[in-house]
């Protein structure tokens, strides 16, 4: 009776510790899962942050590069741009060698860049120039089609017809800006009196002096001085030299088809 009591205190102490021992593993797996959940957690968020960081290193690279070119893209623009030349004074004489690119920011300017892209032969800058209205663009556009067919091939278009005839018409010699006067905030008449011997005045810009005030006393008896009146209108994109149809209607007597080949 004894030893079968025994026996059964044995079995319960054996299936006590099998319970425990299987408890205890459990609780240990359980563990270890939550390790591992925990761990791949901290895996995710490391690759989130690993990602952001890649992300935020491209676009400090990608600044980095778009600074260095607008850096140097500023500084070839400064490069560019012409050292200012002085404003052109009235009385101030200018030969053809100190005739340059001043912009049309002013009347003065516009007519100093005139005569530069006349002396260099510069037709796309004459054509930035000049203004037409619709009376002397249809002048110039009888003109034009009045050409034969190989001389008017030689013309992009009868603006650039009358750019390429204004150019040969302005000597390389010696100007003078003579005198300006504002008729109004968008009008200046300019007086510009060239050297040469008995040079013709730029066809696009003999025109009357509206006021019909007499040449300047400079101009009086210098049979080689021309004296051109330009009026120049003021626009929204600088100042231009206007082109009047009776200049156009001059330059197709004076220049007649077979002179143009």
């Amino acid at each position: 009776m004894r030893a079968s009591r025994v026996f059964q205190l044995l079995v319960l102490a054996a299936l006590v510790a099998t319970f425990a021992l299987a408890y205890r593993e459990r609780v240990t797996a359980a563990a270890l899962a939550g390790r591992l959940a925990a761990l791949r957690r901290q895996e995710q968020q490391l690759t989130g942050l690993r990602a952001e960081h890649d992300h935020l290193r491209e676009q400090i690279l990608a600044a980095a590069a778009r600074s260095r070119r607008n850096s140097t893209a500023s500084l070839e623009r400064e490069a560019a741009v012409p050292a200012p030349v002085p404003a052109w004074s009235p009385g101030e004489w200018r030969p053809a060698a100190a005739w340059s690119n001043e912009g049309r920011s002013t009347p003065g300017a516009t007519v100093a860049t005139l005569l530069w892209a006349a002396v260099g032969g510069d037709l796309a800058a004459m054509q930035t120039v000049l203004e037409f209205d619709d009376a002397t663009r249809a002048k110039a556009r009888a003109w034009f089609d009045s050409l034969p067919p190989a001389t008017r091939s030689l013309y992009a278009s009868p603006e650039d017809l009358v750019a390429s005839v204004t150019i040969r018409n302005i000597p390389a010699t010696t100007a003078q800006l003579n005198w300006l006067r504002q008729t109004d905030p968008e009008h200046t008449i300019v007086g510009l009196l060239l050297t040469g011997p008995a040079t013709p005045a730029p066809e696009s810009a003999q025109i009357a002096d509206p006021a019909g005030s007499a040449p300047p006393p400079s101009a009086v008896g210098q049979s080689k001085n021309q004296l051109a009146v330009l009026d120049l209108h003021g626009t929204p994109d600088g100042w231009r030299v206007i082109v009047p149809a009776t200049a156009v209607d001059r330059m197709a007597k004076l220049l007649s088809a077979p002179a143009m080949r």
